[in-house]
């Protein structure tokens, strides 16, 4: 059930997880629901956001920018979360760019989203050469890094793990939260 795990806030815990696009976010997101079996969900919907519990009754998708939703965009709407302990995870860049292509164009939910137009590529290798001419760095899902953890150029998340390092990295935010 999407909606229970929406925007990624535990007031219980007191945590803000900021989910990067192609940085495993899912994955984490699953791995730290499952933490909390038996007490419902571990996660609450954002304040203010468009997409709620009648999208999802409906099967609308999330849109990824709200799934995907900036630090900045987080505290915008609820100020008090500065409070909470936050964290992301970064990628190395050419990696995410690969992954986000390859994914884009196979996963059948992502095309119906946000990237059919992707397909118009012949290869990966064509859109890379194409993103200066393109509207693609527009696209959530290709922004850098940096945009979902930063204010003003200043990283203000408690955490930035990396993807290249998730064992140790998600080891230590579990660890944080839950010890």
């Amino acid at each position: 059930n999407v909606e229970g795990i929406l925007m990624w806030i535990n007031d219980e815990y007191k945590i803000v997880f900021i989910a990067v696009p192609k940085c495993a976010s899912t994955s984490m997101i699953q791995c730290l629901a499952s933490r909390s079996a038996g007490a419902g969900y571990l996660f609450r919907i954002l304040q203010g956001i468009s997409w709620g519990p009648e999208n999802s009754a409906k099967g609308d998708p999330i849109p990824p920018e709200e799934y995907h939703a900036s630090i900045k965009y987080v505290l915008q709407r609820e100020p008090d979360l500065k409070d909470y302990f936050s964290f992301a995870f970064a990628r190395n860049p050419w990696d995410r760019l690969v992954s986000t292509y390859y994914h884009g164009v196979q996963d059948k939910a992502h095309r119906d989203i946000w990237s059919s137009g992707l397909t118009k590529y012949t290869d990966f290798h064509e859109f890379v050469l194409d993103i200066p001419n393109s509207e693609w760095l527009k696209e959530t899902h290709l922004k850098p890094c940096s945009t979902f953890v930063t204010i003003n150029n200043n990283i203000v998340v408690d955490f930035v793990g990396r993807y290249e390092t998730i064992n140790k990295d998600f080891g230590n935010v579990t660890r944080t939260i839950f010890d």
